[in-house]
């Protein structure tokens, strides 16, 4: 509402900020107000438009259209006191008429305008449905529940290939008379309970018949979109897609994981196929026979259920981590069955996907491998005890020599107390220096005992590689310096803890070093190195001799079992074969380096944090 003696002066009047005139204006359509009225509803219009711009008087008449007050026709006076005569009052009548008619014209102008424009943009938008619709293959219904009519559009009938506009299907029963009869009585229990109102939204996938005699499988969807006043649905909309390639590809992945399924159980080996909440699906004869009296073996039930192996959490987080893509094996692992026992087996967990990125469920392949394992370990245990054979005379000697000195300190001790020519201070000397050599034999007694026994059960520790150098030394050294061999030992200076079984690793060691001390006995000036190198997060350690390159004709059978190239009744030839699985079973690697200018063999752990 605009108020102003000029059009330059004009001012907007707001609901908010003159509330009482307002209020007037909506009880009474026509007054007077004069600048110089005390009534309180007045008092700001007047201070802010009357006493400003010099005006007596201002009479005030509503305008309406369609009942509602659009804007106010206001007339000013400049003569005091204003007296309004029949003649006036219908003059301004007619004025503001007159304005309001013109108003009326303008708004129905504009509001007709408006309409034509929604009509418009009504056709496009239906226009814009139409061809989307068409593209998508979607045909759409109507169901009036009122009449009972059904309405569907002309891409229903084209896709069944019925007449378009046939009447059949005007009613409810035309169309479910075309529901497979499978599927009909389930369909129209949910159609019953949408227009019930007992569900707001519907949906059913079901076979409908074609004019060709063909069934189509579609999948129906809908909703109730209009009540009456008690809330009862009177109309109901929705939509329904030809899903038959789909269906056809359902079959066909089914089919598909049926002879996969098939495939697996014929396989000669252990094997067992689960689905992604780990229930059983297949599994092989072999898989029976090893594991049966294990694992529940029902088709479709839980892996777990029945279980009499104690280790459900643990295999739970591998089969999780086998189902996000990543495949997981061991190629040894002890485990403990119900009857106390243990045994080994070499495993594998795998994904197998229904399509390019969706997993359907894991593979499992679990091998006993115990009685292969205890063969191994027997070997382990004759190729530890040949190579404490080959140490046996400087161990010996190792032992012989501290024995001697312990032998010379006590005869010495004892002609000095036969003639009570010894002071305390020596003689604790000599005792210290006993202690120390027996100190010395311990160590040798204690590495024998410890590389001796069967680790084959032990578990993996974090250790020290420096240590495992150290202790492989307290049974070897003796012979090395005995053989006129140079030697040197680099330790690792930073962080060398391995997670291994130490045992073996000292196997490793000591098969490298006698090696070596075969391979270099005949050398002018014989040498062994042992060097130890660390590259971020791996630990290296490399048992380098004085020997020249090894020929190519041996390089490539140097890791074969029972291959030698040492004279008859010295070696067994398994010491390298043995000794790249352990190292192997420790997730790391043995190799010779055939870039380096002497004989090097290099062994790459990954370091533990």
């Amino acid at each position: 509402m605009v108020v102003g003696k000029d059009e330059t002066r004009s001012e907007r009047i707001n609901k908010n900020d003159f509330p009482l005139f307002f209020e007037e204006l909506l009880s009474n359509d026509s007054f007077l107000i004069s600048s110089s009225s005390s009534d309180e509803k007045y008092a700001k219009f007047i201070r802010h438009f009357l006493i400003p711009q010099k005006i007596d008087s201002i009479h005030v008449t509503a305008i309406y259209l369609n009942t509602q007050i659009i804007g106010a026709i206001f007339s000013e006076f400049n003569t005091s006191p204003v007296i309004l005569d029949t003649l006036d009052l219908m003059l301004l009548n007619l004025g503001t008429n007159f304005v309001r008619r013109v108003i009326t014209a303008e708004h129905l102008s504009e509001l007709e305008a408006e309409t034509q424009k929604k009509i418009l943009e009504t056709k496009l938008a239906k226009t814009q449905l139409d061809l989307a619709m068409e593209s998508a293959q979607l045909a759409m219904w109507d169901y009036n529940v009122v009449t009972g009519i059904q309405q569907v559009n002309d891409q229903w009938f084209e896709r069944l290939g019925y007449p378009q506009k046939n009447k059949g299907f005007s009613e409810l029963t035309g169309w479910s008379d075309l529901i497979h009869p499978e599927d009909k009585d389930s369909v129209m229990a949910k159609v019953d309970l949408l227009l019930k109102g007992e569900t707001s939204l519907y949906e059913a996938r079901y076979r409908i018949l074609q004019a060709n005699g063909k069934y189509q499988w579609v999948l129906n969807r809908g909703k109730n979109t209009h009540f009456d006043s008690n809330g009862k649905p009177t109309r109901a909309t929705g939509v329904n897609l030809d899903i038959t390639p789909l269906v056809i590809l359902e079959e066909s992945l089914k089919d598909s994981v049926k002879q996969f399924k098939n495939m697996i159980s014929s396989l000669p080996m252990p094997l067992a196929m689960l689905d992604t909440s780990f229930n059983l699906l297949t599994y092989t004869a072999q898989w029976k026979k090893d594991w049966g009296k294990f694992h529940n073996l029902k088709i479709g039930e839980s892996f777990f259920d029945g279980s009499s192996i104690d280790f459900k959490q643990e295999w739970e987080a591998r089969y999780k981590s086998a189902l996000s893509g990543k495949t997981l094996e061991m190629n040894e692992e002890f485990i403990t069955i119900p009857n106390g026992n243990g045994i080994w087996i070499r495993w594998t967990i795998k994904p197998w996907n229904i399509s390019i990125d969706k997993v359907g469920g894991i593979i499992i392949y679990a091998e006993d491998i115990t009685s292969k394992k205890e063969s191994e370990i027997k070997i382990f245990q004759t190729s530890k005890l040949s190579s404490l054979g080959e140490m046996a005379g400087g161990i010996a000697h190792e032992i012989n020599n501290p024995l001697s000195i312990i032998k010379g300190y006590i005869d010495t001790l004892q002609r000095k107390i036969d003639r009570q020519a010894i002071a305390p201070d020596q003689f604790k000397s000599y005792l210290n220096k006993m202690d120390q050599t027996v100190q010395r034999i311990s160590r040798i007694v204690t590495g024998m005992k410890r590389f001796s026994r069967d680790s084959s059960t032990d578990n993996s520790i974090d250790y020290s590689l420096n240590q495992i150098i150290n202790e492989t030394l307290d049974i070897c050294s003796e012979r090395i310096k005995n053989s006129g061999i140079e030697f040197k030992v680099s330790h690792h200076v930073g962080n060398d803890i391995i997670r291994c079984r130490p045992i073996e690793i000292s196997q490793v060691f000591l098969n490298l070093i006698n090696n070596s001390i075969h391979a270099v006995a005949t050398h002018d000036f014989p040498w062994i190195h042992i060097e130890c190198l660390e590259e971020e997060d791996k630990l290296f350690i490399k048992v380098i001799d004085s020997g020249e390159m090894i020929p190519e004709k041996v390089k490539a059978k140097l890791f074969q079992p029972f291959f030698t190239t040492k004279d008859v009744g010295i070696g067994t030839g398994l010491g390298l074969s043995i000794s790249r699985g352990i190292i192997e079973s420790h997730r790391g690697k043995l190799f010779l380096d055939d870039k380096a200018a002497n004989t090097t063999f290099v062994i790459e752990f990954n370091k533990s944090y």
